[in-house]
């Protein structure tokens, strides 16, 4: 039963795509992508400091796995200001998409300058009142959470879900429908997703919150209208979400 009185105890958020060129549709309108990056991550270190909980990315913080040292410099910096968040990497974090090839990343970099903490295969993983699990790119859920009181399961995915025509593209796999993952996160209580970009919720039979945190920033023409959001992991188990401002999008936020 979800509770009455929530607290926020983790942000989970995916896709960050940071890359050093401003994507073809942003570029157009002359914004300046570092300021645009930087505007986005500050709203998420700003909700980490009003609420004192960690950060949570469910995949793919680079565009590419090969960015330039300016782009991997300001990520290591803006890491550091979400509290050294709990990571997976995504396809697009790895070279060729290969788990294996991970030690050449940008996103390694991250992790050797101390600014991530990188989850491994089927690792458990206690942060304050959290134990977490990770399940990267092409990596299968199949860990069940150990049973434990008074902390919550939460299962970090890099995988694609859908759920219904208006959050999946044309010939979406139907075992990536959201359903389809409902016994495998039996006994988690919430589950975060990267991957597809359209951000949903879903309450699973099973008891747990399945939360598609979708993309960060908008890219493509299309998204122009999108509402990228982050969801506030709550204290029973629940997510709600947070949209991100996007009315002022050139330094906005205050990143203190």
């Amino acid at each position: 039963m979800r509770s009455a009185t929530k607290a926020v105890v983790g942000i989970l958020c995916s896709d960050l795509h940071l890359c050093h060129e401003a994507p073809r549709s942003r570029a157009e309108k002359g914004a300046d992508w570092y300021v645009v990056m930087h505007d986005a991550l500050c709203q998420v270190a700003d909700l980490r400091q009003k609420h004192g909980c960690p950060v949570f990315i469910a995949g793919d913080i680079f565009h590419t796995w090969d960015q330039p040292p300016e782009l991997i410099n300001f990520a290591i910096r803006h890491m550091r200001l979400l509290g050294m968040p709990i990571t997976i990497p995504g396809q697009h974090d790895l070279p060729n998409h290969n788990y294996k090839e991970k030690g050449r990343s940008a996103y390694w970099t991250l992790l050797e300058a101390g600014s991530i903490y990188h989850l491994e295969e089927n690792e458990r993983y206690v942060i304050q009142n959290i134990v977490v699990y990770g399940f990267a790119w092409n990596k299968k859920i199949t860990t069940q959470p150990a049973e434990t009181k008074h902390r919550l399961k939460l299962a970090l995915v890099h995988s694609y879900v859908w759920n219904g025509t208006s959050t999946g593209y044309t010939g979406a796999p139907e075992d990536k429908l959201v359903n389809a993952y409902r016994e495998v996160l039996r006994g988690y209580d919430a589950a975060a997703f990267g991957d597809n970009h359209i951000g949903f919720k879903k309450e699973l039979l099973t008891g747990c919150t399945l939360f598609n945190c979708g993309g960060f920033i908008r890219r493509k023409s299309d998204e122009q209208h999108y509402r990228p959001q982050v969801g506030l992991l709550m204290d029973d188990g629940s997510v709600e979400s947070h949209y991100l401002d996007v009315s002022k999008e050139i330094g906005r936020a205050s990143c203190r």
